[in-house]
């Protein structure tokens, strides 16, 4: 009866059809079409195009006909886990009213109460956004009509293209930009001594066009056992590898020899640990690295970092978590070798809380701060002359239950306010090497605590502009969108010969965010100066 019901409850919804396509990295769309399959939902993969007069792209985009390629994932939510598609594919999950409208009016009198005054707290449990196609960036759309669809239903034992080799290289192996497959195998390469290299530039090779961030192994550059273990890395990594026979673009300026295909440094990664680090951020961060990229850490308690040689590492991620307590286990000696650890040439990685860290004035390895954390405080004259509160701190009809004074304090919703977990889109910086592998300049992305105020020395790779920012999940009125605006998710900054990169979120949030990863993976093996 249940699932009876569901399935009747869609006959009269807009929403008949979630569709997905195989995108940048074909091995991510299947990896999230078997993750429903195990949910015993039904997806099928398309043998042939497949149109749509109302689809309504995920990012945004105006409703309208689009066709689907070949090879796209469709799921029909007439079917008996309707329930169950609903709540993790659909965008805008609903809210109960009464809920919501309990938070807003917590909302309104807390923005009446001064700054050290106890607030209210909200009921929200953790998230109120968690759409799987947004978390994980795939290019999605749902579809107000349902016909009739040919191809290959998936179970979770769909197994992904075998990885392969075109051939015998004369010049150079490209591995795809954008593919978690080939981030593995450029990896694998590195740490076996092999030199990789990244186009910084679109590139010209054999008559084809490459984009940004394809990884290149020359041949001239390694020894002559690259063929054979590259051949083997694929099969083992699924990577699909183009072998090419020439150096030189028959025409552009970016051939597989050019000075703008730069060399990488093989990622000897430090992953921080204890007092004061999110141990769910901690886990998402290492079972990203050591389970999917393959790539070994040595975590380390920050009270430790004082005794280690940093020299052995160039690379320090800080997964989110308490700065405070942060900054206590390290001390002031850990500190300071973190900070001339940077300047030497290594890359320093802060997601989440631990962003903060790195702007104390004990380490000032950022001008990055928290949006609001200096703003809307009246200085000390206004305060002894009572003067008014900037701001609206007035109360909607019929929210009578607050203090009658306002507080000279108050914020006056002159701050950002805390949200539950929402989903943004954030426009990237391509030409920026945090960025590379993405094939388009939008991605969903998670803001649940605090936003970044723009670099004022470095690079604001993904940063929030425009209108209409929130695809998914609860927002304060008047608030949220006002501050969001303007305001940085990712940030670059390079301090003497190392590299500084802040996320405003985890990329990785509780282990099922991936659309973000690339980003991460990105500033491991490009951010670092040695």
């Amino acid at each position: 009866l249940f699932r009876q019901s569901g399935m009747e409850e869609t006959r009269s919804g807009a929403m008949r059809r979630v569709v997905f396509t195989a995108g940048a990295d074909p091995a991510r769309a299947l990896q999230v079409a078997r993750l429903l399959a195990r949910q015993d939902i039904e997806v099928v993969r398309t043998s042939q195009p497949l149109t749509s007069p109302t689809a309504h792209d995920y990012l945004g985009a105006a409703a309208g006909r689009r066709t689907f390629p070949a090879g796209s994932y469709v799921v029909d939510v007439h079917q008996p886990q309707a329930r169950l598609i609903r709540a993790i594919l659909e965008l805008q999950p609903t809210l109960d009213s009464g809920f919501a409208q309990r938070q807003i009016e917590r909302f309104e009198r807390n923005r009446r109460r001064g700054e050290a005054a106890t607030r209210e707290g909200y009921e929200f449990y953790d998230v109120t956004a968690w759409s799987l196609p947004l978390s994980y960036g795939l290019d999605a759309a749902w579809t107000e009509d349902a016909p009739p669809v040919t191809g290959e239903r998936i179970t979770p034992e769909t197994p992904s293209a075998p990885g392969a080799v075109s051939g015998r290289a004369r010049s150079a192996y490209l591995l795809p930009a954008g593919q978690e497959s080939s981030t593995r195998l450029a990896i694998y390469l590195l740490q076996e001594g092999f030199t990789v290299n990244v186009a910084t530039e679109p590139l010209r090779a054999d008559n084809l066009d490459y984009p940004v961030g394809t990884y290149v192994a020359r041949i001239q550059r390694n020894p002559a056992t690259i063929h054979g273990r590259i051949e083997e890395l694929a099969t083992r990594t699924g990577a699909r590898v183009t072998a090419v026979a020439s150096a030189f673009p028959d025409r552009g300026q970016t051939g597989v020899g050019s000075g703008s295909v730069v060399a990488l440094h093989a990622p000897r990664i430090l992953l921080g640990a204890g007092d004061g680090v999110s141990q769910s951020s901690f886990g998402a961060a290492w079972h990203y690295l050591e389970r999917e990229l393959e790539v070994p850490v040595v975590p380390i308690d920050l009270a430790a970092l004082g005794r280690v040689d940093l020299h052995d590492y160039n690379v320090l991620i800080l997964p989110s978590g308490s700065a405070g307590r942060m900054f206590q286990a390290l001390g002031a000696d850990g500190a300071e070798r973190l900070k001339r650890w940077v300047q030497e040439g290594g890359a320093v990685i802060a997601l989440g809380g631990a962003a903060q860290l790195l702007g104390r004035k004990e380490l000032e390895l950022t001008t990055v701060r928290v949006v609001g954390a200096d703003e809307g405080k009246e200085d000390k004259a206004d305060k002894d002359k009572g003067a008014k509160i900037a701001g609206d701190t007035t109360l909607s009809p019929g929210n009578t239950l607050a203090a009658p004074l306002v507080s000279p304090t108050a914020s006056g919703g002159e701050r950002p306010e805390e949200v539950a977990g929402i989903i943004v889109r954030a426009t990237l910086d391509r030409t920026h090497w945090l960025s590379y592998g993405y094939p388009g300049d939008q991605l969903p992305v998670l803001v649940g605590g605090d936003l970044l105020t723009p670099s004022k020395r470095g690079d604001n790779p993904v940063a929030f502009v425009g209108d209409n920012l929130v695809l998914s999940g609860f927002v304060w009125p008047g608030n949220t969108e006002r501050f969001l605006k303007g305001s940085a998710w990712a940030v670059v900054e390079n301090v003497g010969r190392g590299t500084v990169v802040l996320f405003a979120e985890d990329p990785l949030f509780r282990a099922f965010w991936r659309g973000p990863a690339g980003l991460l993976s990105n500033a491991i093996l490009m951010g670092s100066g040695r």
